[in-house]
């Protein structure tokens, strides 16, 4: 049987061989005789060659075969059962666990006919222990990855039924005003404190929506981070001066102890930083009682001439937490005690927010807290250094209490009928005249079909059919007329993410407010830019 393959063909054999099985043999079916064609030197267990199939079979597989898979083998190895199963199929696989050295591996068999000799079976053995755990190794990584889908799914929907829970509340309390100040219309006062109550309700209800997108966007990486000089001392001056007015408003101490030279500039995103660490001292002014204590101790670790490595701790005396709930305390809408979370006010989201402000900084939030003896929370991060010798200038305050737009017209790109109505009113209170186009289609063609300087001002829409505001405003900035460059565009969106601002920013707006609009903010902002005392790129 030997001289059945060629030289050629025993040396690719040979190569096969090196790389992936243990040996080749061929078994006369009628005298049980088999041939080893070709063998892997590595291999451990190996057939002599010209050996008795059956003698070999019964003296090996008791000593070298797991004894699990002994009378598997024992079975399907006899030349009668491996007849029987080649005459109804072209080949027939065996696998089992054979003893090499002090440990098992797994081998399969694989058997077949010599092309059309149906005298002649072929045996390849080869070692598959190792793909069988790379297999094992892929399903377990599998079935991790279906449970922490299913737990994630889990965390979702109780993440949206909390969502839901503290939405509720302030939505019953709207629904439930409205219908007060509508059944008492005629009683003034009562229809002067339920209007009042609905505000603060809605103003909660829009603070948890903003929280819910900031969280969302910090969480997924997307959220776009900026860089602007400012003093520590100034920061950190201006931070403590607002929580000391909540603080006071409780009857709360609150005591600030700085510790090194906070006269260094430094290049941050002073948005975020200090939501992350007025969100934490709000948090424990809140949760501490009346006459007790909030410090907050400013340390700065370590300075380079390109770094400044700071180390923030608040500490109040409070309550304290349980140490079962310590370690979900910056989990969404966490909270030791049943109830919603507008009973401490905030919308119960701010540390979630600072932690993932400060991880993204490169920081790092941890905190500490004994059942009856108070709160202590750490963060420490670093900030780059700015070399500056002058004082940063503030931006110059602009305060305008009555505003009055006669003799100016706007034109705005609203494709929402009651959004349009409460524009058109807000802006009738102020004698501006204005003009509305439905889509950004419109908002361009009726800016080129009037003259220039007809228009005062553009108040865009973002999202709008058959053309968005982004794509309007760049088309009136390149129009080529002689006011395109000049005439304010000022984004009124719902589109609340920064990655957003950006884009209008990029297209050539001024402005950039988000609904629902603050009055007295949106008449500020149009004011100054139809003064020309605001810069362009301003973000509400």
């Amino acid at each position: 049987m030997e001289r059945q393959i060629t030289n050629k063909e025993q040396e690719i054999l040979k190569n096969v061989i090196k790389e992936e099985l243990d040996f080749i043999t061929y078994v006369d079916v009628n005298t049980g005789i088999c041939h080893v064609i070709v063998t892997n030197p590595a291999t451990e267990v190996m057939p002599p060659d010209g050996y008795d199939y059956e003698t070999v079979n019964r003296r090996s597989i008791p000593v070298f075969v797991h004894p699990e898979d002994r009378e598997d083998c024992e079975q399907k190895l006899t030349l009668s059962y491996v007849r029987e199963e080649l005459s109804k199929k072209p080949y027939m696989t065996v696998v089992y666990r054979l003893l090499c050295k002090d440990c098992y591996r797994y081998k399969e068999l694989h058997l077949s006919y010599h092309e059309a000799d149906q005298n002649t079976v072929v045996i390849v053995r080869r070692d598959i222990t190792d793909s069988l755990l790379e297999s094992q190794r892929q399903k377990e990584a599998l079935q991790n990855a279906l449970c922490e889908a299913r737990r994630s799914n889990e965390e979702k929907n109780e993440l949206l039924e909390r969502i839901s829970h503290e939405i509720r509340i302030p939505m019953n309390s709207i629904l439930g005003l409205s219908h007060l100040a509508s059944e008492h219309a005629g009683d003034q006062r009562l229809v002067q404190e339920n209007l009042a109550k609905l505000d603060a309700s809605a103003r909660f209800l829009l603070l948890l929506f903003d929280d819910i997108l900031n969280l969302s966007q910090l969480e997924s990486g997307k959220t776009v981070w900026s860089g602007e000089a400012a003093w520590l001392d100034d920061f950190f001056e201006e931070l403590c001066q607002e929580v000391a007015g909540e603080a006071k408003k409780k009857d709360v101490g609150f005591s600030v102890e700085k510790r090194g030279d906070f006269r260094v500039s430094c290049v941050f995103d002073q948005k975020k930083l200090y939501r992350a660490i007025f969100n934490i001292l709000d948090n424990a002014v809140k949760f501490t009682q009346p006459e007790g204590c909030v410090t907050f101790v400013a340390e700065k670790l370590r300075e380079s001439e390109t770094e400044v490595l700071l180390r923030l701790e608040i500490r109040d005396n409070g309550k304290g937490m349980d140490d079962k709930f310590l370690p979900h305390m910056f989990e969404p809408f966490a909270q030791e005690d049943e109830g919603s979370t507008t009973l401490n006010g905030g919308s119960g989201l701010g540390l979630a927010i600072s932690k993932c402000i400060i991880e993204g900084m490169g920081g790092q939030l941890d905190a500490y807290s004994k059942k009856g003896q108070g709160t202590t929370l750490i963060a420490s991060f670093a900030l780059k250094r700015e070399r500056m010798t002058a004082s940063v200038k503030k931006e110059e305050v602009y305060e305008e209490t009555e505003y009055d737009f006669s003799g100016k017209r706007a034109l705005l790109a609203e494709d929402n009928e009651i959004n349009i109505e409460i524009t058109r009113n807000l802006l009738g209170y102020k004698k501006m005249m204005l003009e509305v186009a439905r889509n950004g289609k419109e908002c361009v063609e009726l800016y080129l079909r009037n003259p220039p300087d007809y228009y005062d001002i553009v108040l865009m829409d973002i999202r709008m059919p058959v053309m968005d505001g982004l794509k309007a405003a760049e088309k009136i900035r390149r129009s080529g007329r002689e006011d395109s460059l000049k005439i304010p565009i000022v984004a009124m969106t719902a589109n609340v993410f920064e990655a957003d601002v950006k884009k209008s920013q990029e297209v050539g707006m001024d402005a950039y407010l988000t609904k629902p609009l603050e009055v007295g903010e949106m008449y500020r902002i149009l004011d100054r830019l139809l003064r020309g005392h605001l810069s362009k790129n301003v973000e509400k």
